[in-house]
């Protein structure tokens, strides 16, 4: 064997082997520890043919990482490294997961990682909430590797760097980094026609270069991602608009910002600096209730904007926004559309009851639910005309699971 230690980076990982790139050259390699990622910089043996040795790896920039699946707390390196964290979430199929993108932004803070959000599929059209992540200040890529829209200026923010694309199974990281890359062709799979799920086809994490230098790492979909090493009183600082207003509460660092008084985390939800949802998201990565607000003098909407004064027709018992017909704004207050599940509520029909009551009937964009409100005096009249008119754009029910029953006579 030889003596001649050599300097390289791990590039893929599969169940019991390693691939590091070495001297210009791809060597199989045993790890010599656990944990080891995709992206550490390691010291190999050769041994004179295609294979090498793990002897140690080298100190870490930063790593990313998930707490494995199973009872014991075990932390799984994702990938080291980065430059610059890619959290993956579809348009649509699968339906995005609002909560999960958040617990991976919230992991790329508390290690000083870059993230960028990247919405997939745009060819099936953009959700509304991606503004709410650009308003907090993430950059955000829309992208669509059927129509190739956006995928120029993506290459140019990852040329040069090495980044890891992460999301939930179906999304599709896979084909995205081959047309980044040019090395379409990797195996792909497709969306769950039962359960709206995407299903896992990459099962081994792997560095592609990107044509005019950097490198993207592409990891395996994952239908469930549990924090790591992330105190519940270290949450609040890897939120971003929740960190710029939590020096001003009345306890300092100590506010959880759950049921203290004259906190001003709160109060920015009140007013609409912080979006409702993820308020929520917080409140359940740290393990409390949605907690009553004091009433506030207006309410704003947070899918278009529009401020709702307190006086206004319907208030009291409405929970949709008068000027887009949406139902994710308000108070957030326990029995609000925001503090059922904290995503928003799509309206998609008008509906009349037997007593000649006309309601809206709105479709949750997260958990599916469908719920009626009562329409008031103030609701937009022509986009409650053109509820009315058109028949459902979405049908709360798959349409190509429909099995046509046996005919009567």
């Amino acid at each position: 064997m030889s003596n001649h230690i050599l300097r390289g980076r791990i590039v893929r990982k599969r169940r019991d082997l390693l691939d590091v790139l070495a001297e210009g050259r791809r060597y199989a390699c045993s790890p010599c520890t656990d944990n080891l990622a995709v992206g550490d910089l390691v010291d190999v043996q050769a041994d004179g043919g295609g294979t090498a040795r793990i002897l140690e790896r080298r100190p870490r920039q930063n790593r990313f990482s998930r707490r494995a699946a199973g009872k014991r707390p075990v932390e799984q390196v994702l990938a080291a490294n980065l430059d610059r964290l890619v959290a993956v979430i579809a348009a649509a199929q699968p339906k995005p997961r609002w909560r999960m993108l958040d617990r991976y932004l919230i992991q790329a803070e508390s290690a000083g990682i870059p993230a960028l959000v990247c919405i997939t599929k745009a060819d099936l059209g953009v959700p509304a909430e991606v503004e709410t992540y650009r308003r907090i200040g993430y950059p955000i890529a829309i992208t669509s590797a059927e129509t190739g829209e956006g995928l120029g200026p993506l290459r140019d923010q990852l040329t040069g760097a090495t980044s890891a694309l992460v999301g939930p199974s179906g999304v599709g990281k896979t084909t995205l980094i081959g047309r980044l890359t040019g090395t379409e062709g990797r195996a792909t799979g497709a969306v769950s026609s039962s359960s709206g799920k995407g299903r896992h086809t990459t099962c081994d994490a792997e560095m592609v270069e990107l044509p005019d230098g950097g490198g993207i790492i592409d990891t395996p979909g994952a239908r469930q991602f549990a924090l790591w090493e992330i105190d519940r009183t270290d949450v609040a600082g890897c939120f971003p608009e929740i960190r710029r207003h939590r020096d001003t509460c009345r306890f300092g660092e100590d506010c959880l910002h759950a049921h203290e008084p004259d906190c001003a985390v709160k109060a920015a939800v009140r007013s609409g600096e912080i979006a409702p949802a993820r308020y929520l998201s917080y409140l359940r990565l740290i393990g409390e209730d949605t907690p009553d607000l004091e009433p506030a003098p207006c309410f704003t909407c947070m899918q278009c904007g529009f401020t709702i004064p307190v006086s206004a027709p319907g208030t009291a018992h409405r929970n949709h926004c008068p000027a887009c017909l949406w139902s994710r704004h308000v108070d957030a207050r326990a029995g609000d559309r925001a503090a059922a599940c904290g995503s928003p509520m799509e309206p998609i029909a008008v509906s009349v009851r037997p007593d000649g009551e006309w309601s809206l009937v709105h479709r949750c964009r997260d958990c599916g639910a469908i719920k009626a409100n009562r329409i008031a005096g103030d609701d937009n009249p022509s986009l409650l005309m053109s509820l009315a008119a058109r028949p459902l754009a979405r049908p709360p029910f798959p349409l190509d699971r429909l099995v046509a029953g046996p005919r009567t006579s």
